[in-house]
């Protein structure tokens, strides 16, 4: 017994980022001029995006079998997003990913009723044009994931685990490095530097083995209540644009730089190196506290929680100004 099923999505979206456009950073020296920039004022900076997803699902029970049901999903994914200035496309980002996770579960033994997944996910990343703040990269992932529940009288105790890999390919030419490299006075001695030697870094490959658990009890102390208690400890692998960015990014107007490069101030000069570290697995531990009424004509949910998170990925204003100029 069982079943398939196929769907297929698409979406689009088309946005405006108001009062975003380098035309406002510009001086109206030239009283004829300002009409020209008012329509480009108008105009500003626009995004489209597009994404068409296909999906496969599909659901096979068996009767007298250790594994008594098998459930699976694949999916592929096609996402463009581009953000236009002033009516041309400034920058073109795409991700191509395919998904496949498969749940197996077990007849119960002893009480215990549970489950295996097995999850394999790749990602394809590129960005091209002119603000393109992070380089093209792949993300390939397989996990596996381990639930088991069982209940003792009232009290239902739930246990869970997933261990991961995580493979994260920088793809092109390297990184050029040179464009914190310039200090006011003496740009025709770095030009000539740069040109004798790129200051261009390649990463390769990073690798990664998240891993997490959890662990949680519900109380049924009463009919129509209970008491539910989960803690958890998890790991995150950093994200590629989280490792490897460098570069504007017109959308937030910041100059993003990834967590593999080190800035290091000079007087008035600001080098950007790479770091040469092996970059840290982010890990978050949680405590949930929870009590519901479910029954009645009136029910609730009061929850409290506490997170502590280690190596913590966040963007941090470095207090640094990047100034560029566009044709």
């Amino acid at each position: 017994q069982g079943f398939i099923g196929f769907s297929y999505g698409k979406m689009s979206r088309d946005y405006g980022i108001p009062g975003h456009s380098h035309d406002d950073e510009e001086e109206h020296d030239e009283a004829g001029h300002e009409d020209e920039h008012e329509e480009e004022h108008e105009e500003g900076t626009q995004a489209e995006m597009r994404q068409d997803r296909i999906q496969l699902l599909s659901e096979v029970n068996f009767d007298h079998a250790f594994i008594n049901q098998l459930a699976a999903k694949v999916a592929y994914t096609d996402y463009q997003h581009q953000e236009i200035e002033n009516g041309a496309v400034g920058t073109t980002f795409t991700n191509e990913s395919t998904e496949i996770k498969t749940d197996l579960y077990h007849q119960e033994v002893n009480g215990w009723q549970g489950a295996w997944t097995l999850h394999y996910k790749h990602s394809d990343f590129e960005a091209i044009g002119d603000e393109a703040f992070s380089p093209p990269s792949t993300t390939e992932s397989f996990a596996f994931a381990w639930l088991e529940e069982k209940h003792f009288d009232s009290v239902l105790l739930q246990l869970g685990a997933r261990v991961e890999r995580v493979s994260i390919t920088e793809k092109g030419d390297g990184i050029d490095l040179s464009a914190f490299e310039h200090d006011e006075g003496h740009e025709s001695e770095h030009e000539a530097e740069h040109d004798d030697h790129q200051e261009a870094v390649s990463f390769g490959k990073q690798n990664f083995t998240p891993v997490s658990a959890s662990a949680g009890l519900v109380w049924n102390y009463q009919t129509g209540y209970n008491l539910g208690i989960s803690v958890a400890a998890s790991q995150r692998a950093p994200s590629a644009a989280e490792l490897f960015s460098f570069g504007p990014h017109i959308g937030t107007n910041t100059f993003e730089v990834g967590a593999l490069y080190s800035l290091e101030q000079e007087g008035d000069e600001v080098h950007v190196e790479s770091s040469w570290q092996k970059p840290e697995i982010e890990t978050s531990y949680s405590l949930d506290l929870t009590w519901r009424k479910f029954e009645g004509d009136f029910g609730f949910v009061i929850s409290a929680f506490y997170n502590h998170v280690e190596d913590y990925y966040y963007q941090q204003d470095t207090g640094l100004i990047y100034e560029t100029e566009h044709d």
